[in-house]
């Protein structure tokens, strides 16, 4: 929770998107991200679709503890978070 994470996005390997990671379930990842519609918004990305994420090195990992499953109005099948 709170990492960043990308997802594919178009041809190149150079190419991707970011955004928050705020939950998870067997098949999605949830991203929030910004920059669409002039608003932030959560998208759900298969998986196969999610290339990585980050966390600072200099700062502790989270308690460990299970992300959450769903995250109401969240958008499914979308090309950006």
């Amino acid at each position: 929770m709170g990492a960043i994470g990308s997802k594919k996005q178009g041809n190149a390997s150079w190419q991707s998107h970011v955004g928050f990671v705020v939950g998870a379930s067997p098949t999605q990842i949830f991203l929030l991200g910004g920059n669409r519609g002039d608003a932030w918004s959560a998208a759900a990305i298969p998986r196969k679709e999610f290339t990585a994420s980050r966390w600072p090195a200099d700062m502790p990992l989270p308690a460990p503890h299970m992300l959450p499953t769903t995250i109401a109005g969240v958008r499914s099948g979308v090309s950006e978070v």
